[in-house]
């Protein structure tokens, strides 16, 4: 698997998580976040591949540090 699909499905998998330990729905969350539902959808299925804008956008919205969304994607694809 190419490093940019495995990296968008991981971030999609931390997404999930998160929204979910707080009790959101893609509806909920898309909303604070002013994005379209369906984006959130895409995003969280690894099926979109985020901006740095969005996921700090994401990351506010659930009230969670960066980092914690984008753990364990490599910096390398060595």
């Amino acid at each position: 698997m190419q490093l940019a699909a495995w990296s968008s499905i991981t971030f999609g998998q931390h997404l999930k998580r998160a929204r979910h330990a707080r009790g959101l729905t893609q509806e909920q969350l898309a909303n604070k976040v002013e994005m379209h539902a369906a984006n959130l959808r895409r995003l969280e299925r690894g099926a979109a591949n985020p901006s740095l804008s969005t996921m700090a956008r994401l990351a506010a919205g659930l009230e969670v540090e960066l980092h914690e969304l984008v753990r364990g994607i490599p910096r390398d694809p060595e």
